[in-house]
């Protein structure tokens, strides 16, 4: 019973789990998990995923909103185009119940293994764009997305966006591989 319990916790580390959510200072009403609903551009990232080159115009869609008593959920579907072919990468997210601006992905399929957390970590009250963090993983780093409505944003407001997020101090050191 001792090595099965061991087992478990080892093989929770390696998949990811649910780590302690903050509650981002650029977000202090929270966040209506409806307000981040739609398709959104990753317009800048520190994502490798992103960054290298072989993975192009990715997207976050969040639909299917549904509320079941205090936890909300919504399907998450990340698109990209890979080798000049379009490509889906497809979860759950969960709202924390404590923290709105928190969320554990899961995959789907031969993912289900899979968790990631996140967070809406700013939000532009016009709804144009927001930015997030997710924690590391066995496969990927800890880093940060700043997405959009549009595939692209204009220059003032992508420098507003990047000032908002550098007065949080749990953020600059993201901002620094940043790629646009």
């Amino acid at each position: 019973m001792f090595a099965v319990r061991r087992m478990l916790v080892l093989l929770a580390g390696l998949l990811g789990c649910a780590s302690t959510p903050r509650a981002p200072p650029l977000m202090p009403g929270g966040l209506d998990a409806a307000a981040i609903q739609g398709t959104w551009h990753v317009v800048a990232t520190t994502f490798p995923m992103w960054t290298d080159g072989r993975r192009r115009d990715p997207t976050f869609t969040y639909s299917n909103l549904r509320r079941d008593g205090d936890e909300v959920r919504f399907d998450d579907t990340v698109g990209f185009v890979k080798d000049g072919e379009a490509d889906t990468i497809r979860g759950v997210d969960t709202q924390h119940a404590s923290v709105a601006t928190h969320f554990t992905w899961r995959g789907r399929g031969w993912l289900v293994f899979f968790t990631s957390d996140w967070d809406v970590v700013a939000l532009d009250p016009a709804g144009r764009w927001a930015a997030l963090t997710f924690t590391s993983t066995i496969a990927t780093p800890a880093g940060l997305d700043i997405i959009a409505r549009t595939p692209t944003l204009d220059d003032a407001t992508f420098n507003d966006a990047v000032a908002r997020l550098q007065t949080d101090p749990a953020l600059r050191p993201f901002l620094s591989g940043l790629v646009r």
